[in-house]
């Protein structure tokens, strides 16, 4: 990874997050070498568990953490609680699996984590949505490299709420604030 472009507030967070996730075993070797190069090298361990958070399943983390975290700085009494990876059967026979659900009082909020190729499961997303039941604004798809004008077309389209990392939070607290009326 190289790192000659970035901010040194960047910079440190990488470098933090690459040593934990050194001391856990999750990159079996991991180096950073400052200037003039600012390159990290890491590698990971090829152990399934390590491999699927790297392939996303750390933005699935990232989404139930940052809820948690939000609901600790307003100080709600609300009910919370979620699930994830969840298994299900859709009406045609097929299966699939949320990413994360979030039930906050009565209502549901669904979570689906992408780290790149999202176009092809949009389609997908809006059908289930619906066979859910579950509003538009508490339906989220989290997307890591979607700008923000990407995210708003995506939105109205398809009747989700499409947000990148940016904008996660503010849409929904929005969509929070609503229910909480």
């Amino acid at each position: 990874m190289f790192l000659k472009q970035k901010r040194q507030e960047e910079i440190s967070s990488i470098c933090q997050l690459g040593t934990m996730l050194y001391e856990i075993a999750y990159l079996s070797e991991y180096k950073y070498f400052n200037s003039p190069k600012y390159i990290l090298k890491a590698i990971p361990t090829r152990e399934s568990d390590v491999i699927n958070f790297f392939n996303g399943k750390w933005l699935e983390y990232y989404v139930i953490a940052k809820i948690e975290e939000i609901f600790t700085n307003v100080n709600l009494d609300i009910p919370i609680s979620y699930i994830s990876g969840i298994q299900i059967q859709f009406p045609n026979g097929n299966y699939g699996e949320l990413d994360v659900l979030f039930k906050i009082g009565d209502d549901f909020f669904w979570f689906e984590a992408k780290t790149g190729e999202y176009q092809n499961y949009v389609h997908k997303y809006k059908n289930l949505r619906k066979i859910l039941g579950i509003k538009p604004e508490n339906s989220f798809m989290v997307i890591t490299d979607i700008t923000n004008a990407g995210a708003e077309a995506v939105s109205s389209l398809f009747d989700m709420t499409v947000v990148n990392l940016e904008t996660f939070e503010n849409k929904f607290l929005k969509s929070l604030k609503k229910v909480l009326q």
